[in-house]
């Protein structure tokens, strides 16, 4: 299927967009995808593309391509030190030829945190709780331009866990434990 046939069968705009930066930046096709309404700062589209891969199409809701940069250069930075990222496809933060800043990320299947929470165990959310800490223990002990990652990412999590807050999309008992994250 081609993404023009894609396009015909009355897909959204987002939908539409998102194939247009796929045929553009990485030459395939979608034939499958679904918008994700879980992203703070971006507009996020998960496709099946004709090749068989399965990536995140990212359209930031207010592009600015300085920080665009820095994110994707910090997630190669960070899966240069073994922490586990998705890979950058592609991306065109200054939408030189997707006509608009975006960025397509190799999906990484699984459930969101807030999807699952309230149904797993004591046992679970320590250990999921234990694993989360880890990470970023890892993510703040690495260097990005003489800063550690962790005054940066710590700095970025504050700041999400207070737009968690005034977005109320994540449930309060989810926020309050990510707020004793940061804040602990």
């Amino acid at each position: 299927m081609t993404t023009s046939q894609f396009l015909k069968d009355g897909q959204h705009d987002l939908e539409s967009r998102a194939a247009q930066a796929v045929e553009r930046l990485l030459g395939d096709h979608i034939v499958a995808c679904s918008l994700l309404d879980r992203g703070f700062t971006h507009a996020n589209v998960q496709v099946r593309l004709e090749s068989g891969a399965e990536a995140l199409v990212k359209f930031p809701q207010w592009p600015r391509p300085e920080k665009q940069r820095h994110v994707t250069a910090m997630i190669e930075h960070l899966r240069q030190h073994g922490i586990p990222t998705p890979t950058v496809l592609a991306e065109d933060v200054a939408a030189q030829v997707s006509r608009e800043p975006v960025v397509i990320l190799s999906f990484i299947p699984g459930n969101t945190l807030s999807d699952v929470y309230s149904g797993l165990s004591v046992s679970e959310r320590e250990r999921i709780g234990v694993q989360l800490g880890e990470s970023l223990a890892r993510m703040h002990a690495v260097e990005i331009s003489d800063r550690h990652q962790g005054e940066l990412t710590l700095a970025e999590l504050q700041r999400r866990v207070q737009r968690a807050k005034e977005t109320r999309l994540i449930p309060d008992e989810q926020v309050e434990l990510a707020a004793a994250l940061v804040e602990g």
